[in-house]
């Protein structure tokens, strides 16, 4: 299984930022339609990010989607599983029960689709301390996730701590350990985010921590 180092985040709503991503050296571009995309745009934002990931370019193409839970989540993955989009980002993943069910519908429009079954990749983010609660359960829950990334800022928001020197940010250390134990139960890459301004600190500082815990991979957000 290949290590995925950098993942290179770009709003799907912005053109200009998607053209210069993909012309890049990451690993893999994420187009989101999540966080960096505004409501009022989400779901017109579909279309233009399954179109770009046709495109030529240097590393994977990926979506982010929108968490399960909201009224986008459904609609983004039957809009974006498409030949040519390698995969989706799933943030917000908090159960066993939620993972299976993306994976019925991803492989029935794989097979609606001509996609080859099960050749379309989910890497589940967790954010959340309830996922964090059921991360051995959803990694030995038998679907097609291959890596599982964390998601720092979010999930010390959810805990009730901010990510900074400190509390905050040990509490995520421990996490990003127990992510990485999990996964490595079940031979699975386990990858980090580091977003915004952070992103560039996280290059040189933060990067070596956690690297050094056996995380591999990180998500770089431009500001």
């Amino acid at each position: 299984m290949s290590v995925y180092r950098t993942f290179l985040f770009a709003p799907g709503n912005h053109p200009r930022r998607i053209e210069k991503a993909l012309s890049l050296d990451a690993d893999a571009v994420i187009l989101d339609l999540e966080d960096a995309c505004p409501i009022a745009e989400k779901k017109a934002t579909r279309a233009v990010v399954a179109a770009a990931c046709q495109r030529p370019r240097k590393g994977l193409g990926y979506v982010r989607v929108n968490a399960t839970t909201t009224e986008f989540g459904y609609g983004d993955i039957v809009a974006v599983v498409q030949k040519g989009v390698d995969g989706i980002i799933l943030p917000k993943l908090e159960s066993v029960d939620e993972i299976r069910a993306v994976e019925w519908v991803i492989a029935n429009l794989e097979r609606e689709r001509e996609i080859p079954v099960g050749g379309f990749d989910v890497i589940p983010i967790i954010e959340t301390a309830k996922g964090m609660a059921n991360i051995r359960a959803i990694t030995a829950a038998g679907t097609r996730v291959k890596r599982i990334a964390f998601g720092a800022g979010d999930f010390t928001l959810d805990y009730g701590h901010r990510v900074e020197p400190g509390r905050g940010r040990a509490i995520a250390l421990s996490q990003r350990m127990r992510a990485r134990l999990a996964c490595r139960r079940h031979r699975s890459p386990a990858r980090y985010g580091v977003g915004g301004p952070e992103g560039r600190r996280g290059l040189h500082g933060l990067d070596t921590a956690y690297q050094g815990s056996g995380l591999p991979g990180q998500d770089v957000h431009p500001p």
